[in-house]
């Protein structure tokens, strides 16, 4: 279950999105920025983010998702998050 945290030092006003990745058999809590100040929207990121780090989301899916995201800031931030994510969990990026 993902979930949304904001900078407790007051640096920026974006949401965190805190999720759960697998890499081998190993489990690891990430944090990634979603570029957003929209909570739900925020929401949406962290949960899609957390599918595609436990490899239920292919690249494809990936790129429909970004493409329905509206704020342009939030796609591009989202989108550098979710080619991290791939990377390091299963080897290609988006």
């Amino acid at each position: 279950m993902s979930s949304l945290t904001k900078d407790t030092l007051g640096r920026s006003s974006y949401f965190v999105a805190c999720f759960t990745a697998y890499m081998g058999h190993a489990r690891r809590q990430w944090k990634k920025s979603t570029g957003t100040t929209d909570r739900k929207l925020a929401q949406r990121i962290a949960d899609e983010l957390e599918e595609a780090a436990q490899g239920r989301r292919t690249p494809d899916a990936v790129q429909a998702f970004l493409a329905g995201v509206a704020d342009r800031r939030a796609q591009r931030v989202a989108l550098h998050a979710f080619d991290d994510v791939l990377r390091k969990t299963t080897g290609a990026g988006l």
